[in-house]
């Protein structure tokens, strides 16, 4: 049995056990000889909110560790507009070789000079945005009036330029569709409703029966039970001083740190 006065304190859930937990006093709360509509609306309420919190956290990490959040297009285009820097700055090194000591070989030297000043894999190794707008502030230079002698005297260029221009413009429009990426704020206040819905879950249960009992204990501790188990759980790692492994949301099994893993600084504060 469930002793009432130590039900308020609860241990920070990771997102996946408080899904799994929540979900099963739902389905719980429907299926009692009296259903508790209330309850089963909150608890369903709750495991929604936690699995959204899953995938929140799912697109935090990807967006900080430089995964895609872009359309799948944008890989090509990148390895496009790649190939054009790329082809660019061989094309005039291999002016700069041939005619190395004519008006020629000046120009290309000038535009290795102005386009290139860090070299060719400071421009192609950065990030997707990085490199659109590193190669956009190239092509301004490239056709800016200060080099126009030097473009004058290597016919090959304006066209290899204007197809450049033409990728990264494109590469743009692709990057300008990236999905808003959700902040660490946002995790956080998720994190918190998805811990207060918890909270206000355990307390509807109990005041919900506290109208009924004792003829309705068990029912009580039958909707608690999910909740408890995983708390519990929680309490069991903290003395060990581990962080608590989370669980799959759908089976409750652990599933480590390929979860909602939290530092001991996040699980270490209780909730009432």
């Amino acid at each position: 049995m469930v002793v009432p006065n130590r039900l308020f304190t609860l241990y920070k859930f990771p997102i996946g056990r408080m899904a799994f937990a929540l979900g099963n006093t739902a389905r719980r709360a429907t299926t009692l000889p009296e259903p508790v509509e209330p309850i089963a609306e909150l608890a369903g309420r709750g495991a929604t909110m936690a699995r959204e919190t899953l995938q929140l956290i799912g697109l935090y990490r990807s967006s900080n560790t430089g995964q895609a959040l872009y359309p799948p297009q944008a890989r090509p285009l990148d390895q496009l507009v790649d190939a054009g820097v790329s082809g660019t700055h061989s094309y005039l090194s291999s002016q700069l070789t041939m005619f190395g000591h004519t008006a020629r070989g000046e120009a290309a030297q000038q535009m290795l000079d102005a386009l290139f000043p860090e070299g060719l894999v400071a421009i192609v190794s950065q990030p997707f945005t990085a490199e659109h707008e590193r190669v956009a502030v190239l092509l301004d230079i490239a056709e800016s009036a200060k080099l126009a002698e030097a473009r004058a005297q290597l016919p090959d260029l304006p066209a290899m330029l204007d197809e450049l221009r033409a990728r990264n413009e494109q590469y743009g429009e692709v990057l300008h569709e990236v999905s808003d990426a959700p902040t660490s704020n946002d995790v956080q206040r998720a994190r918190e409703q998805c811990q207060d819905t918890l909270c206000a879950t355990v307390g509807l249960i109990i005041g919900h029966f506290a109208l009924h009992a004792p003829e309705r204990t068990a029912d009580r501790d039958h909707l608690l039970e999910p909740i408890m188990v995983q708390n519990e759980a929680i309490g069991r790692a903290r003395r060990r001083r581990i962080v608590p492994a989370d669980t799959d949301p759908d089976t409750g099994e652990e599933i480590g740190g390929d979860g909602d893993s939290q530092s001991d600084d996040d699980q270490a504060g209780d909730a009432s």
